[in-house]
């Protein structure tokens, strides 16, 4: 008798905390409440109606998870999602829950709105109930099944995810240093080898201008008497190139000063550059220490509040059962005010 009405308070809290966050809230601030899903729904006797209890309670814990609004601190809805993969598992919460319509009595009320039974034992689920839960399982199930990010300390997250884009900016400027870089040695290395054209240009037409100047020379240094037409007419042709050529070595030797000034501006640019990129990369590099440490933080904290909400849970329930014992002894047992819960 005691499991059947078990059952018929499962079922009569299921429908009143049911799209109601008000109601949820109520609920999780009765100590021992949730702790009592927890330990009935991690159960594991082999019996019938047994099942049935333990789907029920995983059918009433998944709705304080999928109403609830985060009201109460200590059991938001991202903690409760924790405490029930940590406690129960996800595959075994989502085999008890299914359970429920594995009963006998719960598909002969689903069939039959209006049942006739011998007894009342024999009416455990009512047709009600099956419809809420036949409303409402896949809903469970989808909400459950939603991988979200845990909610240990929103500041922890917040942190994460400033090193996260801080780092992706650092990564895209150092690319972007390191292809400005690449460009400006490659643009480099072509005004050098321009420099390099140019001073062996320049250093021909030198040669060739010397050469040019003694040949004019000797004949300047004929007497005047003994000079054919012939001689003059190559004493011209010498002093014009030689003019000439002392233009282009002017023009070659200004060619090979806006190289060199090219080619300084760009060592220059090369030289800052490279020091940015060298900066940037420390400064990367220590961002993504940083966010290693915020990372190994915040799974540090995950891993104490879990640790904190199974205490919590192992506490209600062993409270829950010297309550009952007490009760059972003829004692009168106060719950403590509601805020009085571990923070």
């Amino acid at each position: 008798m005691f499991r059947f009405a078990q059952v018929g308070l499962l079922m009569l809290l299921s429908q009143w905390l049911s799209y109601c966050p008000a109601a949820v809230s109520a609920f999780l601030n009765i100590p021992g409440g949730v702790g009592y899903l927890v330990n009935q729904t991690c159960s594991n006797e082999h019996d019938e109606n047994e099942y049935l209890l333990q789907g029920l309670s995983a059918f009433l814990l998944a709705i304080c998870i999928h109403f609830n609004d985060d009201s109460v601190e200590n059991y938001s809805k991202d903690s409760l999602k924790q405490l029930l993969v940590k406690r129960i598992g996800m595959e075994t919460f989502m085999a008890k829950l299914s359970e429920v319509t594995k009963h006998e009595s719960y598909n002969r009320a689903a069939k039959h709105p209006q049942l006739r039974v011998k007894s009342p034992s024999e009416m455990l689920i009512d047709y009600e109930f099956c419809r809420l839960f036949k409303s409402l399982e896949n809903v469970l199930t989808e909400s459950l099944s939603v991988k979200q990010e845990n909610g240990v300390s929103g500041r922890g997250d917040d942190a994460l995810q400033q090193y996260k884009s801080l780092i992706r900016q650092q990564d895209a400027r150092l690319h972007e240093l390191a292809a400005q870089l690449d460009a400006l040695l490659q643009q480099n290395q072509r005004l050098q080898s321009t420099l390099n054209d140019s001073l062996a240009s320049n250093s021909h037409l030198k040669d060739e201008n010397t050469l040019l100047k003694a040949q004019l020379s000797a004949v300047d240094s004929l007497p005047n008497q003994s000079q054919t037409p012939r001689e003059d007419a190559r004493f011209n042709e010498y002093e014009a190139k030689v003019r000439e050529y002392e233009v282009r070595v002017k023009e070659s030797e200004l060619r090979v000063k806006e190289t060199e000034a090219k080619v300084k501006e760009s060592e220059t640019r090369i030289q800052e550059l490279t020091g940015q990129v060298s900066k940037l990369s420390q400064e990367l590099t220590a961002s993504r220490e940083e966010h290693r440490m915020v990372t190994e933080e915040l799974d540090r904290l995950k891993k104490d509040q879990d640790d904190l909400l199974e205490l919590l849970a192992d506490q209600e329930v062993k409270l829950n059962e010297y309550k009952m014992t007490l009760m059972s002894l003829g004692h009168t047992v106060e719950d403590p005010p509601s805020d009085q819960n571990l923070t």
